[in-house]
């Protein structure tokens, strides 16, 4: 049972919670029309490496004390938030189906 002491990468269920919810998002930003763009002509090495990179600054960010493989990720680019939106709401959608 969740207390309020553990972490919010806890209460979510942990890392494979995490990566469901991250396998469940990517084909939404990619199908977006705004987003998709990113991932046009990646092949899928690397397509499978931006989700593994996603997926660890999630688990980073949400508090695994466990994980700090990676620096910290800067904060969005002023061309980067004009997709963040976007994000947030696949985001929100994805967690929310993993219930």
């Amino acid at each position: 049972m969740a207390t309020a002491q553990t972490s919010l990468y806890h209460r979510l269920g942990g890392y494979d919670a995490l990566a469901a919810a991250v396998d469940e998002l990517l084909p939404r930003l990619q199908g977006d029309p705004q987003l998709g763009v990113y991932w046009k002509g990646q092949n899928t090495h690397t397509k499978q490496r931006g989700r593994q990179m996603l997926l660890d600054f999630l688990v980073q960010a949400l508090g695994d004390p466990a994980l700090s493989l990676r620096q910290d990720v800067p904060l969005l680019s002023e061309s980067g938030r004009a997709g963040q939106q976007a994000l947030r709401r696949f985001a929100t959608q994805s967690l929310k189906s993993k219930r």
